[in-house]
């Protein structure tokens, strides 16, 4: 299980409260998300702003990446089905992780 991340679009999604990006391993898609009270609390979010968000994630994107390629290579990730019933890896990152 290697994680791999390219240069993919990352959105901040407020209906989640998180940074959304992906990643791949081999074939399969992999949803990583990493929430509000881990960019504030440790990569100095100020205030909720799509903005902000985003400026904080990138501004510590590799710690974040390193972090999320830790969680999957430790299978912590939750699988979830679209309405196809495709199955996606997903790795939430909070503050602990971070």
């Amino acid at each position: 299980m290697t994680l791999v991340f390219g240069d993919d679009p990352k959105d901040f999604d407020s209906g989640i409260g998180a940074v959304r990006w992906f990643g791949e391993d081999g074939a399969l898609y992999v949803e990583c998300r990493v929430g509000v009270m881990a960019l504030t609390k440790r990569c100095g979010a100020e205030g909720l702003a799509n903005r902000e968000m985003m400026r904080a994630f990138n501004a510590h994107k590799g710690r974040i990446e390193k972090a999320g390629r830790r969680k999957y290579e430790f299978g912590n990730f939750v699988i979830e089905r679209d309405p196809a019933e495709q199955e996606r890896r997903v790795i939430v990152l909070g503050v602990d992780d971070l």
